[in-house]
């Protein structure tokens, strides 16, 4: 990279409003740089300030940057900001994209190095699971034994680490990796005999170019002379693989994140990758960004404490200039449907300050959205499920995409499938498997198979499949010569589809009616967006499609509140924000307790989850929660321990034990095991003791306290409640005391808070 022009930074209006942390990281040069960007501190504004400074000040092209980063909506954000810096014709060549987009431009220039044709199709997830569960067939293994998705899993882990069907360390220690592996070097030819690649392969095939083509390498590293990556921490193997082949030792790249958000190592995400970068690139150039712009101190504060528990990490406190602000209430509820009508409620006193899009429920797995769903269309609260079933997955949509890529792409056996009897035209089962026979016998594609049997099969085959292809080849035509927003509607003319739904004369059939208009809507919006430079392309708005993620098609305008996972919350914000479930068993996940490295992920999941809140942050938990067919009590979620006690407000009767429990508990005991809860205090009689309270307290939603509750009697002392029978005053609470188990009338016993 060129030297940078000495500029003070001070006078330079490229730097103007900008922290201190922010303008190092603008300027920062001579070598690799990595800018550790604490949550809300404004990384987006640093990375696009340093595109302006890179291109205004040290006189790189424009053309020869390279920005990263991983969803559409982060793209586009980023792009937004760099026009706004520099202009629509500057900020026009700066390539900003995606991975997936970027290895896709890619493999579109050098498809046959991969072993591809032009006009290449994208299996997007569902076309994946739909020619696996073919191979499964093939087989005669059933779904129920073994399930496609699983098999989709285990070859998106080995396509992360960047291995190939025949990589020696692709795992077969098992019936079932065996299966798996082999499933994997079938799936991977079928894809190749389609002409077909999926979002894996997209940078698996570019990853084995550069290895394998050193000049296509040297082109690209001599097209991107600087190289800008968001959300580093997010990387997995073969990305990680791809920029260092980019940066190829120049010093070109700059990586921004945050190891404490790196919350997706189920999908291949390594956090070492951030944490080993200093050691991978020598001479690297640390710049950290720790004032947070987003949350009030309280909340800042209860973050970063739950965050420095975690061992191997940058070290780094967030500070800001913000007030205080409300604590972190902590409530615990006697079951999940008490949890999740006072958290309604707590929307419905909160929505007289804030919007409702301004507000979030967040919970560890999709399975406890159930309940608050329920509540929240009780209480008439309006929401969207995040992450719900995304416009382009509905069936109707699926259908119309597969007649599209078929005219784009002849040999796609998964489109072919889909379409070639939707809607019904009598080809049943037993002539596809025929075709499919015919096609293995004579090396062709299956389309090649439909069309030969259409002209030279049985009568009844030429019957079934020429009309078929007759309806294509005029398809195509069409396709051909008129734009994509012509083809959508005439395929859904023409394949009769129009009139399918139309004679149904339901409900559901003009909800499907209403999807496809919106789709052929979206694709207008496409050719109005490229119609001054790009064309028309049917082949470009299909990539466009299969590039989509969850977080392009959340409507942020919509006055509505927002439920999801806390995975989906990555990279939003709210006004106020709900933790639903913060139970051991549910946050962290059960599946972690036997690692540290998960368990540490789990406390990274918690703290974005915290950091998404700006004003409010409500943690809930349910003492007992109908699970799995039957009712289990799951203490309280360690990690509420490494809460400042000065930080929080609970109606949780143990919350006066919370600092003592910390200091005592896992997280300071000395040879305490770092993944094992601390056991409960032993509650020792004291005889000088009184009778602390003659009234039962009860919590917030009227219900008395639940198991593991403890309390105090004027004879027995302390205990812990084993179970309740009953409500209110007069119920019968059995009690575990020191002397012995007891059952004893609700109103004699005393909250113990000591």
């Amino acid at each position: 990279m060129p030297d940078q022009i000495p500029v003070e930074p001070a006078l330079d209006p490229l730097l103007e409003g900008l922290n201190e942390g922010q303008r190092q990281a603008v300027i920062a040069s001579g070598g690799p740089v990595l800018i550790l960007a604490g949550a809300g501190s404004g990384k987006t504004r640093a990375i696009t300030h340093r595109i302006a400074w890179l291109i205004e000040r040290v006189g790189i092209r424009p053309w020869n940057i390279l920005a990263v980063t991983f969803t559409n909506k982060a793209a586009q954000e980023m792009r937004g900001r760099v026009v706004s810096l520099l202009g629509d014709a500057t900020a026009a060549d700066v390539h900003v994209g995606t991975f997936h987009a970027t290895c896709l431009r890619i493999l579109r220039q050098h498809a046959p190095l991969a072993g591809l044709k032009s006009g290449f199709v994208i299996y997007d997830t569902t076309d994946q699971k739909a020619l696996l569960s073919r191979l499964l067939k093939e087989r005669k293994i059933s779904d129920k034994a073994i399930h496609p998705r699983r098999i989709a899993s285990f070859i998106d882990q080995q396509k992360n680490e960047g291995r190939t069907p025949d990589h020696p360390d692709v795992p077969r220690d098992d019936h079932f990796e065996r299966l798996a592996a082999d499933l994997y070097a079938e799936y991977d030819q079928r894809l190749q005999q389609s002409n077909a690649v999926d979002f894996g392969g997209l940078l698996l095939k570019v990853h084995r170019i550069f290895e394998e083509y050193p000049d296509v390498l040297e082109e690209y590293r001599g097209r991107w002379k600087a190289i800008l990556v968001d959300e580093f921490q997010d990387t997995n193997h073969v990305q990680y693989r791809f920029l260092k082949a980019l940066d190829g030792g120049r010093g070109a790249i700059c990586v921004v994140g945050d190891d404490d958000q790196s919350i997706y190592r189920w999908r291949g995400a390594r956090v070492e990758n951030i944490l080993q970068f200093p050691e991978r690139f020598p001479n690297t150039q640390v710049v950290v960004l720790d004032q947070n712009y987003r949350s009030s101190a309280n909340i800042l504060k209860a973050a970063s404490s739950l965050i420095s528990m975690n061992p191997h990490r940058h070290e780094k406190t967030l500070w800001t200039e913000r007030e205080p602000g409300s604590r972190i209430t902590l409530h615990v509820a006697t079951n999940e449907r008490t949890e999740a009508a006072w958290i309604c409620r707590q929307i419905e006193r909160h929505h007289r300050t804030h919007r409702l899009r301004d507000m979030a429920i967040f919970y560890r797995t999709n399975s406890l959205s159930r309940v608050l769903e329920d509540a929240l269309r009780q209480h008439r609260v309006p929401y969207r499920v995040y992450g719900g079933l995304k416009f382009y997955d509905r069936a109707e949509v699926k259908d119309l995409l597969a007649y599209l890529k078929l005219l784009v792409n002849p040999a796609d056996q998964v489109s072919l499938m889909r379409i070639i009897n939707t809607p019904t035209r009598g080809i049943g089962t037993t002539t596809i498997d025929r075709v499919l026979v015919h096609a293995a016998k004579q090396d062709i594609t299956p389309f090649e198979a439909v069309q030969e049997l259409a002209e030279g099969g049985t009568k009844a085959q030429q019957k079934k499949l020429r009309p078929f292809v007759e309806m294509f080849a005029e398809l195509h035509e069409i396709a051909t010569t008129e734009d994509a927003a012509t083809t959508a509607q005439r395929v859904l003319e023409r394949s009769g589809y129009w009139t399918m739904l139309k004679s149904q004369g339901t409900v559901e059939s003009e909800a499907r009616l209403d999807n496809l208009h919106e789709f052929l809507a979206s694709v207008e919006e496409f050719l109005d967006m490229r119609s001054r430079t790009e064309g028309h392309a049917l082949a470009d708005f299909l990539d466009q499609v299969a590039l989509v993620s969850d977080t392009d098609e959340l409507d942020e305008n919509a006055d509505t509140l927002s439920l999801m996972t806390v995975h989906a919350a990555k990279g939003l914000e709210y006004d106020v924000v709900f933790l639903a479930g913060t139970e051991d068993g549910i946050l962290p996940h059960h599946n972690s307790g036997d690692s540290e490295a998960e368990l540490a992920e789990e406390r990274r999941l918690t703290y974005v989850a915290m950091t998404r809140a700006r004003h409010h942050l409500a943690m809930t938990r349910a003492r007992m929660r109908r699970r799995h067919g039957g009712l289990v009590e799951n203490p309280p979620s360690r990690f509420l321990r490494d809460l400042p006690r000065e930080c929080v407000v609970t109606d949780d009767p143990m919350a006066a034990r919370l600092e003592s429990v910390r200091r005592d508990g896992f997280t300071g005991r000395p040879g305490a095991s770092f993944n094992t809860p601390p056991e409960e205090p032993t509650f020792v009689p004291d005889e000088g003791d009184s009778f602390v309270d003659t009234s039962y307290a009860q919590d917030i939603d009227g219900a008395p306290p639940g198991p593991g509750t403890p309390v105090r009697h004027a004879k027995f002392g302390r205990g812990i409640i084993h179970s309740i029978s009953g409500d209110g005053p007069s119920a019968r609470v059995t009690v575990n005391f020191p002397v012995g188990v007891k059952t004893i009338v609700a109103r004699f016993l005393g909250l113990d808070v000591s």
